[in-house]
């Protein structure tokens, strides 16, 4: 009438077997004198006092780990940013020297205009009758006197040549020294670069052995 060789679920049939042991478990705590207080479950109350000194423990570490990352952090920016204030340093003072060295106001084309030894440079008005200086203008020499015009001219001429020649000098090596001076600051910039990549991985380690010191 009925059937009775059904298949056993092996997974119901333990989900079964463990229930009932938790509930003989339950059953032997609550009827053994020696371990049954009236409405308290010790073993529970210790279970519980466990899991929240195990939840206070992991809490304060992880706050310690917090802190300790954030003191290492504020240690790296630091010494980055004095390291970057020292080269800031360095390349001004790498400016200034090139400004001293190649870039004095003697050197200007315009110096003779605003030169405050200018007029205890200048020569009298006319020093002989043959002065290239005294034109129409200066009243030292009118026309008929001028008798070594030609002369004057080819000294104008190579003057003029001179000047030339000289400035172009004084461009290609004022090029020159630009170009070593945007070389030496791409070179410090890389080597501040590469300075920055290296930090973090050695400020790692070392704050995890011993705290650096700030320099």
């Amino acid at each position: 009438m009925y059937k009775l060789d059904l298949p056993i679920d092996h997974k119901e049939a333990a989900a079964i077997e463990r229930r009932r042991k938790l509930e003989e478990d339950r059953k032997s705590r609550i009827f053994n004198p020696k371990f049954r207080t009236i409405g308290v479950d010790p073993e529970a109350l210790e279970q519980q006092h466990r899991d929240r000194s195990q939840r206070e423990e992991l809490e304060k570490r992880r706050e310690h780990a917090f802190a300790a990352d954030a003191v290492r952090s504020d240690k790296l920016s630091m010494l980055l940013q004095q390291r970057q204030e020292r080269d800031i340093r360095e390349l001004n003072m790498a400016m200034n020297d090139f400004r001293t060295l190649h870039q004095q106001p003697q050197g200007r084309r315009e110096w003779d205009l605003y030169d405050p030894d200018g007029k205890k440079k200048d020569k009298p008005a006319r020093i002989s009758d043959d002065d290239p200086r005294c034109g129409i203008a200066s009243l030292q020499k009118f026309d008929g006197e001028d008798l070594n015009m030609e002369n004057r001219l080819r000294y104008q001429q190579d003057q003029t040549r001179d000047w030339a020649l000289r400035q172009m000098d004084d461009k290609k090596r004022a090029q020159e020294d630009m170009e070593k001076a945007n070389r030496l600051y791409e070179l410090k910039m890389r080597e501040l670069d590469q300075r920055s990549g290296e930090a973090p991985a050695g400020g790692g380690r070392q704050a995890d052995r011993h705290p650096e010191p700030t320099e």
